[in-house]
């Protein structure tokens, strides 16, 4: 199984080798997004495999299960992260910059390494 960790990694190194590019920072955006997604996703499929559902009703669905679980903060990083993943990939004629790029990494970094390990679905 590929683990979604790598889609962070990749925007680690992505945006370090290719930061000057617009494309690479909209791509480290996004990937940032679904790495931390993902994460959440498949450590709710381990404990309630009925609500994963491998499409697009789990974008909300996984914040939905961390708000019912009381990870009010946890849930509403990933509302944010969402939006700005959609500004990224559909807002073209808003500019992606080197420290909206930079931002949303570091709150996948936050959330991958001090949010989802205490997260208990």
């Amino acid at each position: 199984m590929f683990d979604p960790i790598e889609f962070y990694k990749f925007s680690e190194e992505m945006l370090g080798f290719y930061n000057s590019k617009e494309s690479a920072r909209r791509s480290v955006v996004s990937r940032s997004y679904y790495a931390v997604f993902l994460i959440i996703r498949e450590k709710l499929r381990k404990t309630h495999p009925d609500e994963v559902h491998d499409n697009a009703l789990d974008h909300a669905g996984i914040a939905q299960a961390l708000k019912k679980r009381g990870y009010d903060y946890e849930a509403q990083k990933c509302f944010d992260l969402k939006d700005e993943r959609h500004e990224a990939d559909y807002k073209l004629n808003n500019p992606c910059s080197d420290q909206k790029a930079n931002d949303v990494l570091a709150d996948a970094r936050d959330m991958i390494e001090n949010r989802i390990p205490n997260v208990s679905f």
